[in-house]
């Protein structure tokens, strides 16, 4: 027995995934995705793909998703870092030189090289 296909309502509309994902232009497995990892139907439906993968603020939360907005016309402006993230960041910069370091030595001997 074939199942049904699970329906989801924006506004007063109510589709499949694979409907939504038409209307969007986005592949249907972008939203499948978005929905497991906790975002609600706007968002997965509202959110721009990118690139390089990501999740980006929704640019749309309103009732109804007409289209998904280019990035170009999207208002997204990157969450600053806070200062654990700068922390973590000089620390792993200061091990990646150590580490040049040391393989620089490990090459110097093996050269011969005091």
């Amino acid at each position: 027995m074939k199942r049904e296909a699970k329906r989801y309502t924006i506004g007063d509309r109510t589709l499949t995934i694979k409907q939504w994902a038409a209307e969007a232009g986005i592949p249907p497995q972008y939203i499948y995705n978005r929905i497991q990892l906790g975002w609600s139907i706007e968002e997965a439906i509202g959110t721009p793909v990118l690139a390089h993968g990501g999740k980006r603020k929704p640019v749309s939360r309103s009732e109804e998703v007409h289209r998904v907005i280019p990035e170009s016309e999207s208002s997204y402006t990157p969450t600053p870092k806070s200062e654990k993230q700068l922390r973590e960041e000089r620390a792993d910069a200061r091990i990646e030189e150590e580490i040049r370091k040391l393989r620089d030595l490990v090459s110097m001997n093996r050269r011969g090289q005091p």
